[in-house]
C-alpha cells in the first residue's frame, strides 16, 4: 500500500525536523511521499532539502499560526490523492526503522481502517545519536479487539484493555486510510488532547481499529 507521512510543524520545531526526516530515511519501507505543513513560517530556504532524501518531500508553509490538527489536515489534503494510508507523525519525534513496514503489514493483513502503536520516550541526545539508538525488534502482533472507548475531562479516549494495563498508544502517531480521513478530518481548535479526540471520533464512527503493542516510535 502507498503510505504518505503527514507531519505537522510550527516554527520552534523546525530545528528538529531534520532528525525526524533522518529517521524516515532509515525506514526499511520508504514512504511514497512526506507532506509537511509548517505554520508561523514562510522561509522555505531554511528547511531541510528534499534532495538530501530518497523520498519526495512536499512543504506547505504559512505565516499564520495553526494548531497541530490544522497542520495535519493541510499536510493530508496535499497528498490524499496520491496514497492509500495517511500516517501522522510529529516533527520533533523519531521513527523506529521498521515503523512504516509494520504499518503497511498491519493495514494489509488485518484490513485496518486506523491504527496506533506503542512508543518509547527519548531525549534530544537520541536525535543526535540516531544511528546508536537500540530499538527493540517489533513482533508480528496486532490487536484488533479488546478496545474500550470513553471520555474524560480533556477529550475522547480509546484504550486497548487486553492486558492488565490500559494502553492508549501514541495518538499523535496515528495512521488512517485515506477514505477514513476523507470522512473524518483531524480535529482542529480543540487544544490539549486533540489527537486522542480524533482517534476517538474515528473509532466511534465504526472504523476497524488496530493497536500494535511493539515500540514503533520515540516521543521526545
Amino acid at each position: 500500500m502507498r503510505i504518505g507521512v503527514c507531519i505537522p510543524c510550527y516554527a520552534p520545531h523546525i530545528p528538529y525536523l531534520q532528525y525526524c526526516l533522518n529517521s524516515i530515511e532509515q525506514q526499511t519501507q520508504k514512504p511514497t511521499i512526506v507532506s509537511i505543513s509548517i505554520s508561523s513560517y514562510t522561509n522555505k530556504e531554511q528547511l531541510p532539502l528534499a534532495s538530501d532524501y530518497s523520498f519526495p518531500i512536499l512543504y506547505t508553509c504559512t505565516s499564520m499560526p495553526q494548531c497541530a490538527g490544522k497542520n495535519r489536515n493541510v499536510a493530508a489534503q496535499a497528498i490524499v490523492d496520491q496514497v492509500d494510508i495517511l500516517s501522522f507523525f510529529d516533527a520533533d519525534d523519531l521513527m523506529h526503522p521498521k515503523r512504516l513496514e509494520k504499518l503497511n503489514q498491519a493495514f494489509t493483513d488485518y484490513k485496518l481502517d486506523s491504527c496506533v502503536h506503542y512508543f518509547t520516550k527519548g531525549t534530544h541526545a537520541d536525535r543526535i545519536r540516531l544511528s546508536m539508538i537500540h530499538w527493540s525488534e517489533p513482533t508480528e502482533l496486532v490487536n484488533t479487539t479488546g478496545f474500550t472507548v470513553g471520555r474524560d475531562s480533556v477529550c475522547g479516549r480509546v484504550w486497548w484493555t487486553g492486558s492488565l494495563v490500559r494502553e492508549l498508544g501514541q495518538c499523535g502517531h496515528f495512521s488512517v486510510k485515506t477514505s477514513i480521513w476523507n470522512m473524518t478530518k483531524c480535529v482542529e481548535g480543540w487544544g490539549m488532547g486533540e489527537d486522542s479526540e480524533y482517534v476517538w471520533r474515528v473509532v466511534t464512527s465504526g472504523a476497524n481499529h488496530g493497536f500494535i503493542p511493539s515500540v514503533l516510535s520515540m516521543y521526545i
